[in-house]
């Protein structure tokens, strides 16, 4: 081999090093709560994988950048294949895959320009917009600001521009520290030899000493870059609105997880669970003003033939609390192979009342893609039978006195479900989940941080009530109390703060992500003319 084809492969060898940390950390930032600190280097290596391979072959860059990110969604999400099966989890990395090629080929042209730190913060933000929303209704797991929920200096930045300006502070960070990086060490060049003896007292400066000084001045405005990025996390915040009163909430975790039955009798025994410890409770320390039964916590609709069973279990918990019980509930939909995916206000006569049906469903989880296609495939066929029916309107329920905002399940994913609750006058957030099909420690922190980020982002709590854990209350600074263990039969009774004022970010959050998808969009365009204009794409020039 001869030297100059050693030399060009560094480039590749050093790209596919960084792709493989870039897959190795994303996971790390979303495993646990000691690792947070790991998403700054997600868009460090990110952008470091663009910057190296910028005068590779644009498929080589695609390719790297590919399976960095479908090797770490495989890992962050792994749990998904105990409910929808090894073939859906693939499906569903590979298309986060695709998503971060595509960034990456968007970006490239800017890599090695001075205003490449800020292209790639956008391309990144954008990204994780589209990515949350297209195909299939989007998923948007794994992102950027979630991660900042357990310790970051960062987090209180977000109730002024919301989660995706949180992302792109984020991104700004880690690819203008990339940049500084690779600027100190392309102006220190080779190392000097070292000097003579007698020379080191006196006269000019040795050679190295002048390459540490320009490697400095190199990188110093991309280093000044940073630390204004960092300080501006910290700096630009605002306290949680003030509570104007508290709610008395009964949050009560019935799966245990064993199955000791199946079909009817399995619902009737979680049922029971979940009665038993309401009627413990109210025992205990009297009826609540609010009791919440999470997402499935009646598989089968008790005011239907097909579920009547179930109606008396419902009846003697309602009578306890004395109604005001939000309970979740699988109601049929329209024909036999739908249903709806409900929360129900009941009574203290135990009849329902005003109800929201989830609106975003989750595919491979409440709906098949495909299904002529997919629908066979094992686990699928058993797991998810029948599609849901997307439900309309906005997710707020008068009860208990004050009005609550819902989001079922996966909905914490998307922040405009519970902005639009805010707006419409919910005091408190309610995020009714069932999470045992996962049959995860990682599923349950994961989705725990979303209801987290959400808190601190529309200044309400949110009650955060999990089938089969984890539960918690989650106050309107992010910080969790009464967080129950997976697979526990236990309730959770909180006096939670209910709130009027809003955060600056229900304003701010919806235009800055129509300006971040406008500005990533003039920059793909303008960086396919400077990729022109050089005639090799890709072949970043300094600016």
């Amino acid at each position: 081999m001869t030297v100059a084809a050693t030399t060009a492969g560094r480039p590749a060898l050093r790209g596919s090093l960084l792709a493989l940390g870039l897959a190795v950390v994303w996971p790390l930032a979303h495993l646990g709560p000691q690792l947070w600190w790991t998403v700054f280097l997600v868009p460090l290596l990110w952008w470091g994988v663009v910057d190296t391979l910028r005068a590779a072959p644009a498929r080589q860059l695609a390719l790297v950048s590919f399976g960095a990110a479908t090797v770490a969604f495989l890992v962050i999400v792994g749990w998904l294949a105990t409910p929808a099966g090894v073939v859906a989890l693939v499906l569903l990395a590979v298309v986060q895959g695709l998503w971060l090629a595509l960034a990456s080929l968007v970006a490239r042209p800017w890599a090695g320009h001075v205003a490449g730190p800020v292209v790639a913060a956008l391309t990144w933000t954008a990204m994780e917009v589209l990515r949350a929303r297209v195909p299939l209704g989007g998923f948007g797991w794994a992102d950027l600001a979630s991660a900042h929920t357990d310790a970051s200096w960062m987090l209180s930045s977000v109730r002024i521009v919301g989660a995706d300006g949180l992302t792109l502070l984020t991104a700004l960070l880690g690819a203008l520290v990339w940049d500084a990086g690779r600027r100190f060490v392309d102006a220190a060049g080779p190392a000097p030899q070292e000097p003579r003896p007698g020379l080191r007292d006196g006269g000019p400066p040795s050679p190295g000493a002048a390459r540490v000084v320009g490697s400095i001045d190199a990188a110093r405005p991309q280093t000044l870059g940073a630390l204004g990025v960092a300080a501006l996390g910290l700096l630009l915040t605002v306290g949680p609105p003030p509570a104007v009163g508290t709610l008395d909430v009964l949050l009560v975790q019935g799966n245990d997880g064993t199955r000791a039955a199946s079909g009817a009798q399995e619902d009737l025994r979680i049922a029971g669970a979940l009665r038993d410890a309401t009627l413990a409770s109210v025992a205990q320390d009297g009826a609540p003003e609010l009791t919440v039964w999470p997402e499935n916590a009646l598989d089968r609709d008790p005011w239907t033939d097909r579920g009547a069973d179930l109606l008396p279990v419902v009846q003697e918990a309602a009578a306890a609390v004395q109604g005001d019980l939000l309970v979740g509930v699988l109601r049929p939909g329209p024909d036999s192979d739908t249903f709806r995916n409900t929360v129900t206000v009941v009574d203290a006569q135990g009849l329902p009342g005003v109800a929201y049906d989830k609106q975003l469903p989750v595919p491979f989880g409440e709906y098949v893609p495909l299904r002529p296609l997919l629908g066979g495939l094992p686990p699928l066929a058993a797991q998810v039978p029948r599609d849901m029916v997307r439900g309309t309107g906005t997710a707020v329920l008068p009860v208990a006195g004050t009005t609550v905002g819902v989001m079922v399940c996966f909905e914490t994913l998307f922040p405009e479900v519970a902005h639009d609750a805010v707006r419409a006058g919910a005091q408190v957030l309610v995020a009714a989940t069932n999470d045992a099909s996962f049959d995860s420690v990682d599923e349950a922190y994961q989705h725990l941080q979303q209801s987290r980020l959400r808190a601190v982002e529309t200044g309400r709590a949110v009650v955060h009530a999990a089938l089969s854990g984890s539960s918690a209350v989650v106050l309107p600074d992010g910080s969790v109390t009464q967080r129950t263990q997976l697979y526990d039969v236990t309730t959770v009774r909180a006096q939670v703060p209910l709130v009027d004022g809003t955060t600056p970010a229900l304003a701010v959050a919806p235009v800055l992500r129509g300006v971040v998808l406008a500005l990533a969009g003039v920059a793909a365009a303008l960086g396919a003319v400077l990729a022109r204009r050089r005639g090799t794409p890709g072949d970043g020039g300094s600016a």
